[in-house]
């Protein structure tokens, strides 16, 4: 038999284990933040996976880099742009048919971008490139501002770890149970 000191312990650690071992791959308030590379095509575009409104997508950009992003046009308002990055960046637009249906490059004075439209709610992949000064092979931090956008998609647990981790827990706690019995 197992002593009970030992067994609540063990029963913490798998609980511990539970709490840290599981992630989402969500993100909390109205930000989105590039999950690794958000890929170089429309077909491919990041899902941003969230819930209610979308305000700000932040993430690092190459000078031959891409970066796309499902989003979410709820009301038909909507605008974007990168006005303070200092990048020269150019902003684009798709619907779900793959229609490009807004960009802008050197929106006002300077070299970001901005615009601002009337869209139908839905699906749509938001994409911006950088176009580099000669010789810049760093990359750069940038934000697109976002109004009228949501997140593409709601919480969902990890390809199933959260359920294994759950089954896992389960059968520790029925196995110390049959111990202390």
């Amino acid at each position: 038999m197992i002593p009970r000191k030992t067994s609540k312990t063990a029963l913490i650690a798998v609980l511990a284990t539970l709490a840290v071992g599981h992630s989402f791959a969500t993100q909390v308030g109205t930000t989105w933040t590039e999950d690794g590379d958000a890929n170089q095509t429309q077909a491919t575009a990041q899902a941003t996976i969230g819930t209610g409104a979308l305000s700000q997508i932040n993430g690092i950009i190459s000078p031959s880099d891409q970066d796309w992003f499902k989003i979410l046009i709820l009301d038909g308002s909507f605008s974007a742009d990168t006005l303070g990055t200092g990048l020269d960046t150019t902003l684009y637009l798709w619907d779900s048919t793959g229609t490009l249906v807004a960009n802008n490059d050197d929106f006002g004075p300077g070299f970001e971008s901005s615009f601002t439209g009337t869209f139908a709610p839905g699906s749509y992949t938001l994409g911006i490139s950088h176009l580099a000064p000669m010789g810049q092979l760093d990359n750069r931090e940038y934000s697109i501002n976002l109004s009228g956008a949501s997140f593409s998609g709601a919480s969902v647990p990890d390809g199933g770890a959260t359920a294994s981790l759950l089954g896992l827990a389960l059968f520790s706690v029925a196995a110390i149970r049959r111990r202390l019995a």
